[in-house]
C-alpha cells in the first residue's frame, strides 16, 4: 500500500475502533485530533537511519506505513504480548533485542522437548531446563494456549 492508502486505511480503522463497543476492562487511548491513533509520517532521514542502524532495507509497504504514520497506538492502554503498540522509526528493533528467548511455563513441566526447526535432522531432544540456559531466556505463564477438549 502507498501512504495515502495506509492514511485512508488507519482513518477508518481508527472511526471504527473508537465507535466500537466492547468489555475490554483496559482504558481506551485519547484519539488524536489530526493522527488518530497515530502520528505524522517519519521523514525520509528518520528511515534511512533506521535501516542503517538495523543494516537492512525496510520493506516497500513498511515503508509506506513509516511515511503514513511514524508509530502507531493500540487503541487500550494495556495489550498482551501478541500485540502491542507499533513502534516509530527511531525505536525499531529486532525481536531479540527486545525480548529474550520466551518459554511457555507449561513446556517446564514436560520430561523432554523438540527444539529446531525445518527438517528432522534438524531437530533436538532435550530437557526443558536446557532451555533456561540460553542467553536472556525467560518463562513465561500462558505464552501458550492449551487446547480445550472437544
Amino acid at each position: 500500500m502507498k501512504a495515502s492508502e495506509w492514511k485512508d486505511f488507519l482513518a477508518t480503522w481508527t472511526r471504527e475502533m473508537a465507535a466500537r463497543k466492547t468489555r475490554n476492562p483496559n482504558e481506551r487511548r485519547e484519539l488524536n485530533a489530526v493522527h488518530g491513533l497515530g502520528f505524522a509520517g517519519a521523514t525520509e532521514d528518520q528511515i534511512r537511519a533506521a535501516e542503517a542502524r538495523l543494516g537492512v532495507s525496510l520493506p516497500p509497504s513498511y515503508l509506506e506505513f513509516l511515511r503514513a504514520t511514524n508509530g502507531l497506538l493500540q487503541p487500550f492502554s494495556y495489550v498482551a504480548a501478541c500485540g502491542g503498540d507499533f513502534w516509530p522509526a527511531a525505536d525499531l528493533d529486532w525481536f531479540a533485542v527486545r525480548n529474550g528467548e520466551w518459554i511457555d511455563a507449561a513446556v517446564m513441566a514436560c520430561d523432554r522437548v523438540i527444539v529446531g526447526g525445518g527438517s528432522r535432522d534438524r531437530k533436538l531432544l532435550v530437557p526443558p531446563a536446557s532451555l533456561t540456559a540460553l542467553p536472556h531466556a525467560e518463562v513465561v505463564d500462558g505464552l501458550a494456549r492449551v487446547p480445550e477438549p472437544s
